[in-house]
C-alpha cells in the first residue's frame, strides 16, 4: 500500500496548526524517507519551534486519526 500521499497529507496539517504552510517543492524530501529526516527538514525548514520527537509524535497521532478504519 502507497501511503506516502497520506503522509504528506497528515504534515502539511500538522504544520498548519503549527502556523506554517508546507511548500509543494520540499515533498520530495520528505516523502518516502526516515521520520526523522523529514521532521527535521520540516522544522528547519518553517522555523517551528518544536523537536523532532515532538513533530514525530504529532505526525503520527494524525496519520493514524486520519485513516482509522480505513
Amino acid at each position: 500500500v502507497d501511503t506516502e500521499g497520506f503522509w504528506w497529507d497528515s504534515e502539511a496539517a500538522v504544520f498548519e496548526r503549527l502556523g506554517h504552510r508546507l511548500r509543494d517543492e520540499w515533498r520530495h524530501v520528505v516523502v518516502g524517507g526516515p521520520m526523522t529526516r523529514s521532521a527535521g527538514f520540516l522544522i528547519d525548514a518553517t522555523g517551528a519551534d518544536i523537536t523532532v520527537e515532538e513533530v514525530s509524535a504529532l505526525l503520527n497521532a494524525e496519520f493514524v486519526a486520519r485513516h482509522q478504519g480505513h
